[in-house]
């Protein structure tokens, strides 16, 4: 009971604040512009005391606006495990923009994405991370409704863990490799309160919810993640976020992450 009245309360607050349609720690529907690069450079780091297998992670990535429908990510994982950074492994993102409901400063779109992921360190925790902890796939749906000022997109998706290597470390338990992941995202564009032209500096305010739910066990994590995220020239972005646990039945070996990530985009690249 407990964790529905978070869930519906997380989601009622989203209801009522404003946002703009970049999230930092989920995807919406759209994407980015058909022909267009995006480089990234994602990195974060626990706020808590963690063991010597868990720490910094850097994660470069690449996304190609393929079509307008279309979008494809390719992502690769450094983490200090051991106290030194090494390679961990990458992971290939797919999303496909199958509907669209268009209208002036306001849309509805709906999208289906993919992930497959390689990951070659030890399996660490109960909960399924394939951005830098786990092997394997993902599949899922993405709804996100925009109003003027005001975005929130919701996912649900389901994600199969693989073995991470030969090590006995690197295996996942039997029967327990099933989890539903879900989240809730909103923000708010704060700034301009007037658009003049594409070299104004925007800034928005976004708070996501981010859980996950064990098939087998049942156990689940539920997360909250507030972020700031300032865009330059409508082509370069910086984000700041910091993600907290509330609920913590799927053990994890870290529950508090601060975020930095730095991307630019060329548009019409090909």
């Amino acid at each position: 009971m407990k964790k529905i009245i978070v869930i519906i309360g997380l989601a009622c607050f989203a209801m009522h604040i404003q946002a703009q349609e970049l999230f930092v720690y989920t995807e919406p529907a759209s994407n980015v512009p058909a022909r267009s690069l995006g480089l990234r450079l994602t990195q974060q780091i626990p706020v808590q005391k963690t063991g010597a297998a868990v720490g910094y992670q850097a994660l470069p990535e690449i996304v190609w606006g393929a079509s307008a429908k279309l979008m494809l990510h390719a992502e690769g994982f450094f983490n200090s495990r051991g106290g030194s950074v090494g390679f961990d492994g990458a992971s290939l993102y797919s999303k496909y923009r199958f509907y669209s409901q268009d209208d002036i400063h306001r849309h509805f779109r709906m999208a289906f994405f993919g992930r497959l992921s390689y990951n070659s360190g030890a399996i660490m925790q109960e909960a399924i991370d394939l951005n830098g902890q786990n092997s394997g796939m993902e599949w899922g749906w993405i709804g996100t409704k925009l109003i003027d000022r005001l975005a929130i997109s919701g996912t649900v998706s389901w994600l199969n863990a693989f073995d991470n290597g030969a090590a006995q470390t690197k295996k996942w338990p039997s029967g327990y490799r099933d989890a539903m992941g879900f989240s809730l995202s909103a923000g708010r564009l704060m700034l301009p309160t007037v658009y003049k032209d594409y070299d104004q500096v925007n800034l928005n305010l976004m708070l996501e919810t981010l859980g996950q739910a064990n098939l087998k066990s049942g156990d689940m994590f539920l997360d909250l993640a507030p972020s700031l995220q300032l865009i330059f020239k409508s082509r370069m972005r910086i984000d700041l976020g910091y993600r907290f646990a509330v609920v913590k039945d799927l053990a994890r070996p870290v529950t508090r992450m601060a975020l930095l990530r730095f991307e630019y985009n060329i548009f019409n690249a090909f």
